[in-house]
């Protein structure tokens, strides 16, 4: 089983007061993840900002 997450090089995040966006990348760039993350929810942030 392929983890999505090993061809990751790079992540942005795009934080606001309630949600964060979060986009993963490939070394060519293009996109292999998107994922809005709820702030309240601060166990699930940590976690997703663990891997």
């Amino acid at each position: 089983m392929n983890n999505v997450y090993s061809n990751v090089t790079r992540g942005g995040m795009d934080v606001h007061y309630k949600f964060s966006n979060v986009t993963f990348r490939d070394k060519a760039g293009r996109v292999v993840r998107r994922e809005r993350l709820k702030h309240p929810q601060r166990a699930q942030l940590r976690e997703r900002l663990n891997r």
